[in-house]
């Protein structure tokens, strides 16, 4: 047809790519308008809510002083300082804890939509009933109330990486008191803790410590103990995992475990296994075993996939504990944590001063003694624009850089678990409570971090 009109076959098939091009260019242009138009929707509707929320706060700002007219006395009943402290004390006004961390957070010169709370969802309680200090913020993890920080205890037990002797244990027991004394109620531990002879170490002295606890039966009492539970190649069955919660139990001498966790998960080199770990949290949860289950390495699509399963099977997942600190603050790290918030999933912060990088403590000359020196070697150099920023806002707020670190990650809605082997440790970590960062803190730490070249290696056992 081409040649009957007197045109070259190619310049046709020009003549029609042309016009498809022009055609696409204007179905380009269709879409972008519809975009544009969405956008703009949004953007006025998230301006209306932020005007919503301003007046909100102010209405409840109101109320609150009305509420404490009739209480000039009490001072317990402030929310803190200029600088951010928290001091609730023993007295509870009839709202909710996210609103008074809402107006404590949040300066006029902070946009308080800026970093979404979630608060609400996750559930902060007040504790009125402990006098002893002003860290009486508790936080919901499942069915449980626990402290807004744990501690790990992976030291406990551990000779090659950490240098365990024995002769620590008098001073681990102190350490245990000393927490227990000021309100801290969260102990994190693994059925593996403990090198060769001494595997399940940590779970023996966690249970000694709390049965030789000095002080009120009901503060022993309230100790919650999240246990990790290995995947070793021989546990294949529901059954294994339900005996290697009795043999904890026994370590621990206690009657249920807080929460059973699976340590990491096999589906990156033994998936046939992953429905026995699954089934295995279901046996121990439907058994009375433990209080509640969570996870412990698990990236976004594994996490995803076995709360569906527990789901099923009614078994909420409470808790999922992943690397998570201003130097691993990776796109897994905080898709984790979107898909937590959304689900109402409690996510548990282990390491939460990279190993002691962010302890301030260690430079490319001073590195720590042990295998972990090969690690900094790698890191510490890269580290220093995230340290420098620690550093100014400790010296501004009179904290040091691993309590400004920890409370970052309090901030972030998570639960920091730091690891303590001595009293000084646990001394400093306190500090970390009573607290917050301002937003505009949160921004310059976040910055920091990612124009600091350093970054923690992740997890070799964690998933996508």
């Amino acid at each position: 047809m081409a040649r009957e009109l007197g045109l070259h076959p190619r310049q046709v098939a020009i003549w029609f790519q042309n016009r498809r091009a022009r055609w696409k260019s204007k179905q380009v242009e269709q879409d972008y308008s519809t975009l544009k138009a969405d956008y703009d929707s949004l953007s006025d509707r998230f301006e209306s809510l932020k005007k919503e929320k301003h007046a909100l706060l102010q209405q409840l700002r109101d109320l609150c002083s009305q509420l404490k007219e009739p209480h000039e006395g009490m001072k317990d009943f402030e929310s803190g300082s200029e600088n951010g402290d928290l001091n609730n004390g023993n007295y509870s006004s009839g709202f909710s804890e996210p609103l008074e961390q809402d107006m404590a957070i949040c300066s006029d010169e902070d946009d308080p939509m800026k970093h979404s709370h979630k608060d609400e969802e996750l559930g902060y309680l007040n504790n009125a009933s402990d006098h002893r200090n002003k860290n009486n913020l508790q936080v919901k993890l499942g069915p449980m109330s626990v402290s807004p920080m744990g501690f790990g205890t992976w030291a406990w037990g551990n000779q090659l990486l950490w240098g365990y002797q024995q002769s620590m244990d008098s001073e681990l027991q102190q350490l245990f008191n000393l927490a227990l004394d000021n309100g801290i109620n969260l102990f994190d531990t693994a059925d593996s803790y403990g090198t060769g002879k001494l595997n399940g170490q940590s779970e023996k002295l966690l249970g000694n410590f709390i049965a030789q606890y000095p002080g009120q039966a009901e503060t022993r009492d309230n100790v919650v103990i999240a246990t990790k539970f290995a995947a070793y190649p021989w546990r294949l069955t529901p059954n294994q995992f339900v005996n290697a919660a009795k043999s904890s139990l026994d370590r621990l001498q206690i009657e249920q475990i807080g929460i059973a966790q699976l340590h990491w998960s096999t589906a990156n080199y033994a998936p046939f296994q992953e429905r026995a770990l699954w089934d295995g949290l279901v046996a121990m949860y439907d058994q009375g075993l433990v209080r509640a289950v969570g996870v412990s390495n698990y990236g976004p699509k594994q996490l995803l996939k076995i709360h569906d399963y527990l789901k099923e099977r009614g078994v909420p997942l409470s808790s999922a504990q992943v690397q998570f600190s201003l130097l691993s603050m990776g796109e897994d790290q905080m898709e984790i944590k979107t898909i937590c918030d959304s689900l109402g999933i409690r996510v548990i912060s282990y390491s939460p001063l990279g190993l002691g990088m962010l302890t301030g403590k260690y430079t490319p000359s001073n590195l720590p003694q042990g295998p972990r020196s090969l690690l900094f070697r790698q890191i510490i150099p890269g580290v220093e624009p995230l340290l420098i920023s620690l550093k100014e806002i400790a010296l501004k707020r009179g904290k040091t850089i691993p309590q400004v670190a920890i409370n970052w990650c309090i901030c972030k809605g998570t639960i920091p678990i730091p690891g303590v082997k001595s009293v000084k440790q646990v001394e400093e970590n306190l500090g970390a409570l009573g607290w917050k960062l301002k937003a505009s803190e949160i921004d310059q730490l976040e910055y920091a971090a990612r124009q600091s070249p350093g970054k923690m290696i992740q997890n070799v056992f964690q998933t996508r």
